[in-house]
């Protein structure tokens, strides 16, 4: 280009050199965007480093808030679960959803870690209720049954009393096996539900849905 430029001017054609020259300036600065701080030629100024570290700032600022909107909502969508509402395998389709977008922005994982802090503990206390109900021997999530044992209903009150649901705080998986296994009531409906918590604690995914979304 700078050639032309140059063939022009000598052809005489002030006109057609002075558009080569300035398509040239405009060339050399998108060229190198992220390393001038200012360029200026044939009429043409450009701050690109600037510009492209306030872009840089704004797209961060902008996956932050989208980080901290999704924190409020995935809360929000938990906390509902426990108060009746949509199902909850509604709800686990919608936490994905959002969390699908959040690593399309280009969110980092720790701040989708974070995002989803109380929705995790929220899973923990799904877990939690599921298996105080298999120790109580429960058929019915609200409905107690009156044929269990004395020593079930009893270990199902222990066991609920591990659980501080004010802070959503529910127990590990471990600490849930360790109280059971005492207790002498490891059914392998209960083994189960305390190995699919162990891996979301691992994992921070859902091991069997299909059977999650019934507890």
């Amino acid at each position: 280009m700078v050639s032309l430029a140059m063939y022009l001017g000598v052809m005489g054609k002030p006109t057609e050199m002075g558009l080569i020259i300035a398509a040239c300036s405009i060339s050399i600065a998108f060229l190198n965007l992220d390393r001038i701080q200012k360029f200026k030629g044939a009429g043409f100024e450009a701050e690109m480093r600037q510009a492209v570290e306030e872009a840089h700032a704004t797209v961060e600022q902008l996956r932050t808030l989208a980080a901290t909107s999704t924190e409020s909502t995935l809360t929000t969508l938990m906390s509902g679960n426990f108060f009746d509402g949509t199902t909850l395998d509604h709800r686990l389709s919608m936490h994905d959803k959002l969390v699908e977008c959040l690593q399309h922005f280009g969110v980092s994982q720790k701040q989708i870690d974070e995002a989803r802090h109380m929705w995790n503990k929220g899973v923990g206390v799904i877990y939690h209720r599921a298996i105080c109900q298999a120790l109580a021997d429960r058929k019915e999530r609200n409905i107690v049954n009156l044929d269990a044992t004395p020593e079930r209903i009893a270990a199902a009150k222990g066991f609920q009393e591990l659980l501080k649901f004010e802070r959503w705080d529910a127990p590990s998986s471990q600490e849930m096996r360790a109280f059971i296994q005492v207790k002498g009531l490891l059914t392998e409906q209960i083994s189960e539900l305390l190995s699919d918590y162990a891996y979301f604690e691992k994992t921070g995914r859902i091991k069997r849905r299909e059977v999650f979304v019934t507890l």
